[in-house]
């Protein structure tokens, strides 16, 4: 029989998760490596809640096939992968969680000179150049039609997180928090970058540049990149990346906040091998915020001013072309007349719109002020 508590759990879920994720659906785990996965089970312990039993098993089920695929990557393209330079430095969309860097992305995406990786190449991240001709139309109906955390599309063509890529290549990130929510959080360092222990930081770079490469092999075009995390990453990235230039989007705190509830409830409710206890999603959620707004409030004097320009998600609603059209004179970008004629006649300048994130009246960007305001 149900417990008082697990009824108070799910009840609390069911009032900030947006859709609800059938159990047959895939989860981001399924694109995992055989010992990618049982790592992370060693380390948890194995602590499966009794109705995610299917979701472990199938993702276990499906290692095999990924590492078979994997290996038809390397023997094809592993070589070629290797010797591929990164020749103009990607774009990295930076800001915290539902602060609009989905949506800029989306637009940034339309710009055909520039490529991006999608969820597939995420989900994916170690076959996809052997995979994805055919297993995206298998697998699409096993896709929701929109994200757990909104009313916003879900398919595996759309620009995607390259955070999920570490994810599922085994890689050091905080994102595998996901797969046991009611664990404590991990690789949480990676949120600032101080005090990372140096195997794990030498495997975060290695991941990273590794997923860089292959998507240049495979697009042949500058990259825009786009994952929240790097937020308090930027001086690393800098680093990693000579030359990288950054677009940090900011949203009211407020508003921001009571969205970010709503999107790591649906996440760990979707994604996660537990039931999830909603009672410290808050204090992680601060902590999260805390991270990454000190480190990059640290950092950013560290990169050239016309490296990173800031743009305001209300801005950016309000008037897409126009902000646009800043960023791509601040940080170079190219000729923005070939974005406006290449859109012409799809809504304003053939600039997607984005009703259900609408939200009221500018305010100021996240910094140490709005730091404050949440803390």
């Amino acid at each position: 029989m149900p417990s008082p508590e697990n009824d108070a759990r799910k009840k609390e879920l069911n009032q900030l998760v947006v859709h609800h994720y059938p159990i047959w659906l895939l989860r981001f785990w399924h694109g995992m490596e055989p010992g990618a996965w049982l790592r992370i089970l060693l380390q948890n312990r194995f602590r499966v809640h009794p109705t995610r039993f299917y979701v472990a098993f199938t993702v276990t089920a499906a290692g095999p096939l990924n590492a078979f695929f994997r290996l038809c990557q390397d023997w094809l393209y592993g070589r070629r992968i290797a010797r591929t330079e990164i020749g103009t430095p990607p774009v990295f969309i930076i800001g915290h969680w539902r602060s609009g860097t989905t949506f800029l992305h989306e637009l940034l995406a339309q710009d055909e000179r520039f490529g991006y990786p999608t969820t597939y190449e995420c989900f994916a991240p170690r076959h996809f150049l052997v995979s994805q001709w055919i297993m995206p139309r298998l697998l699409g109906f096993l896709l929701p039609r929109t994200r757990p955390m909104d009313n916003m599309d879900a398919a595996f063509h759309l620009p995607q997180e390259d955070e999920f890529a570490l994810a599922n290549m085994g890689y050091p990130t905080p994102y595998l928090h996901l797969v046991f929510p009611n664990q404590p959080p991990c690789y949480m360092e990676l949120l600032d970058m101080e005090e990372v222990p140096p195997d794990v930081l030498e495997r975060w770079k290695e991941g990273l540049f590794w997923f860089a490469k292959a998507l240049t092999f495979s697009k042949k075009r500058p990259l825009i990149l786009k994952s929240p995390p790097h937020t308090g990453r930027v001086q690393i990235l800098s680093e990693l990346f000579p030359g990288a230039r950054f677009i940090h989007m900011t949203r009211h705190p407020e508003t921001m906040f009571a969205s970010t509830r709503r999107l790591w409830a649906s996440l760990r409710a979707a994604q996660g091998l537990q039931i999830p206890d909603c009672e410290q999603l808050d204090p992680f959620i601060f902590e999260c915020f805390e991270r990454m707004y000190r480190a990059f409030e640290k950092q950013r004097p560290s990169l050239p001013p016309e490296c990173i320009c800031d743009v305001r998600y209300e801005d950016l609603v309000q008037d897409p072309l126009g902000q646009l059209q800043s960023i791509y004179e601040r940080l170079h970008l190219g000729d923005f007349e070939q974005v406006r004629r290449g859109g012409a006649g799809r809504g304003q300048e053939g600039l997607p719109a984005e009703p259900s994130r609408r939200s009221g009246a500018g305010h100021p960007r996240p910094d140490s002020t709005a730091l404050g305001l949440l803390l």
